[in-house]
């Protein structure tokens, strides 16, 4: 039996209160340099956008990795956003994480979305992977 849109409409809002923290999304345009190779940058089209940030190593898919033993380490998580943003960004796309539980980062962290995103009834799922500085 599919879901009535009365369903839907009550899921998304229980999904939007459960984000507790905000983002800025990001999309990404190539130019080129001097010598013809392209740059890539990012412009801000949402900023305050609500989101939910699953960091902890114990839930979903975050963890941490470190590769070749020379303590490197690429830090991945998920997070949850708004469907409605579902046709507006990609995995050439960047969110930046400005506020965590209603506290303003001193130092935004700036995340590339790794693979497809991950679209349900009530919300996506985004899997991230951290860009350090």
């Amino acid at each position: 039996m599919p879901l009535m849109d009365a369903q839907i409409t009550q899921m998304r809002a229980t999904y939007g209160t459960h984000m507790h923290d905000r983002c800025t999304l990001s999309v990404r345009t190539d130019t080129q340099d001097a010598t013809g190779q392209p740059m890539p940058t990012w412009t801000a089209f949402a900023t305050d956008v609500p989101c939910g940030f699953e960091t902890s190593p114990f839930k979903f898919r975050a963890r941490e990795i470190v590769a070749g033993g020379e303590g490197t380490s690429e830090i991945l998580v998920r997070a949850r956003i708004p469907i409605s943003y579902y046709d507006n960004i990609d995995q050439n796309d960047r969110l930046i994480l400005t506020k965590r539980v209603g506290d303003t980062l001193t130092t935004p962290e700036t995340y590339e979305i790794q693979g497809f995103l991950e679209r349900g009834p009530a919300g996506l799922v985004v899997n991230l992977k951290r860009v350090e500085p």
